[in-house]
């Protein structure tokens, strides 16, 4: 871990980055040596080899280099310009303040649409029960129907599926920030010494290039892709969390279990039929639709991103993916 300007920033550990500088002086030396031989004894073929072989190696050294100086100058500055534009849209209070770092960036932006959620979950529970009380009501003489709650299983159900689509909302999210946490604290810790160390040996070359690429896409160009693009996409200019208020609360009066209360929840339902209608239209229209925005669409879009990037960066590092599917095949 180092400690940048009050920032706790997850730097690659000593040991890992020991283990690494060892094995690309290793592969130097190596292939320092192969050309020597090849020269003496006058191989063509490995000498080519070799040169080609002290290139890679040479590169993974200037990467290595390449990677320490980002970490420590271009971060701090990446942070510095995100966080600057998120203040104006969230307000300062709900930035990080230890921790600053992009990732923890991307899981502030959400924690609005997390509250929101939770009122309107809250919200929903309360009108839900003198729904399915009045839902449920049948009254039926002599086999005839005379009044059954039919006319409110329309809200009901509405009531329903905006509740699962609030709850399966609330699962990608919990799903998103431990992702993020993950990526957090092993994509420069464990990841990126790992492909690093890959990369130094021509048989797991490609696949340590793509290691190191999809450590530094998911630590880097993920958190701010998702920045970028919630910041350009929602609008955060009024309150759009603004759910109407219940005055008339069901849960007030006791007995609800009582059959005679049932009664009651009709009576409930027709009084608050206005507003159950309004709560029920803006949760399931403007709070729906932001988070689909949220957390469903604009990561999608931010892992697009993402992949692009590793995609490219893989053969700059050295590597493609077809590369890394044919060495797979020929060690199975």
């Amino acid at each position: 871990m180092s400690v940048l300007a009050g920032e706790i920033i997850p730097l690659p550990d000593p040991q890992w980055m020991g283990a690494v500088a060892l094995a690309t002086i290793a592969s130097v030396f190596a292939a320092t040596i192969l050309w020597m031989v090849s020269k003496y004894f006058e191989l063509k073929n490995l000498e080519q080899n070799a040169k080609a072989e002290m290139v890679f190696a040479a590169s993974t050294v200037i990467l290595v280099l390449f990677l320490v100086l980002f970490l420590n100058e271009m971060e701090p500055i990446l942070e510095g310009i995100m966080n600057d534009i998120a203040k104006d849209a969230i307000g300062a209070s709900n930035l990080p303040t230890k921790d600053t770092s992009m990732i923890e960036l991307t899981k502030a932006l959400m924690e609005p649409k997390v509250a929101c959620m939770k009122k309107a979950m809250a919200t929903l529970y309360v009108i839900a029960i003198p729904h399915e009380m009045a839902a449920s009501t049948y009254i039926e003489i002599f086999m005839s129907e005379v009044a059954s709650g039919f006319a409110v299983k329309a809200v009901t159900e509405r009531i329903t599926n905006t509740t699962n689509a609030i709850t399966f909302y609330t699962f990608i999210y919990y799903l998103f920030v431990n992702i993020l946490n993950f990526v957090k604290y092993t994509a420069l810790t464990i990841l990126l010494p790992a492909g690093i160390l890959m990369r130094s040996f021509p048989p797991t070359r490609g696949a340590g290039a793509y290691v190191m690429a999809f450590a530094i896409g998911m630590y880097f160009i993920f958190p701010l892709s998702y920045i970028v693009t919630d910041l350009m996409v929602l609008d955060y200019s009024g309150d759009w969390c603004a759910i109407p208020v219940l005055k008339d609360n069901p849960l007030s009066s006791s007995g609800m279990f009582d059959q005679a209360k049932i009664k009651e929840a009709e009576s409930w339902v027709e009084r608050n039929l206005q507003s159950t209608s309004l709560i029920t239209e803006f949760i399931s229209g403007k709070v729906v639709k932001q988070l689909t925005l949220s957390i469903c669409l604009i990561p999608l879009m931010a892992l697009t991103i993402t992949l692009t990037f590793v995609l490219s960066s893989t053969s700059l590092f050295g590597g493609n993916i077809p590369e890394v599917g044919r060495g797979l095949i020929k060690l199975i």
